[in-house]
């Protein structure tokens, strides 16, 4: 019996010599199959990562997901100019408001998206006329769809923006206000895809150039509603 146990453990300390001595005779592309294949060297252990994706925010390599929505905030500043020779006197004064708003993104390619968003813009501009100040679009409902190309594949990114903006007018702020209808504007941008832990920033600037006249009144100026906006947008990734 002691002869069998003896004789048994000489074939099982063989077998894993001989298991020992394959692995380390092993070629090159068996550990590219096993990246996690242990390398003992000067007793320290070693991971082979040969191959791997290391799905860091800097890797050009990782898979963007197809739609992703967020959110944004800024703030912007009114632009108005009048479409037409000034008939009644009036004075522009132009000021900052603010913005927040809902965004998504749909990856068309590594490069091309399509980003549909609806901001709700607080404007600051007035007209003046006759020493009284009327409020013009002091809020409004903006839904756009820009069309955004980055400028480079990787996931840190500046990119170029364009695309239709149609603005709804919500409310005055004020009894005295310029009455305003619907509008349609050409929005052109830049901006700048930051990848951080679990989503993405994107600082963007963008200006609106408006093609109609927001007001049919008679007793104000033909006049035509640009702006310029600076916000933050933050969608996921």
């Amino acid at each position: 019996m002691k002869n069998l146990s003896f004789i048994a453990a000489l074939l099982i300390s063989g077998g894993l010599f001989a298991q020992d001595r394959q692995m380390a005779d092993a070629p090159a592309e068996n550990l590219l199959q096993n990246p996690f294949t242990a390398n003992v060297d000067g007793g320290k252990f070693e991971a082979r990562r040969a191959g791997l994706k290391c799905g860091c925010a800097g890797d050009n390599n990782r898979d963007r997901k197809l739609l992703t929505f967020g959110f944004s905030f800024g703030a912007n500043r009114s632009n108005l100019q009048f479409g037409s020779a000034q008939a009644n006197g009036d004075q522009i004064v132009n000021g900052m408001g603010y913005r927040l708003g809902a965004v998504s993104e749909l990856r068309l390619g590594k490069r091309l998206v399509i980003s549909p968003k609806a901001d709700l813009s607080f404007n600051a501009g007035q007209l003046n006329q006759s020493n009284t100040q009327y409020s013009v679009s002091a809020s409004s409902l903006e839904l756009m769809g820009h069309l955004k190309y980055r400028m480079m594949r990787s996931n840190f990114s500046p990119y170029i923006l364009a695309g239709p903006n149609y603005r709804i007018p919500i409310a005055n702020r004020s009894g005295n206000a310029v009455p305003t209808n619907s509008d349609v504007a050409i929005d052109v941008g830049i901006g700048l895809d930051i990848p951080l832990i679990g989503f993405k920033m994107s600082p963007e600037l963008r200006y609106s150039y408006g093609l109609t006249n927001i007001t049919n009144s008679e007793a104000f100026s033909d006049l035509n509603h640009h702006n310029i906006a600076l916000t933050l947008i933050f969608t996921g990734k």
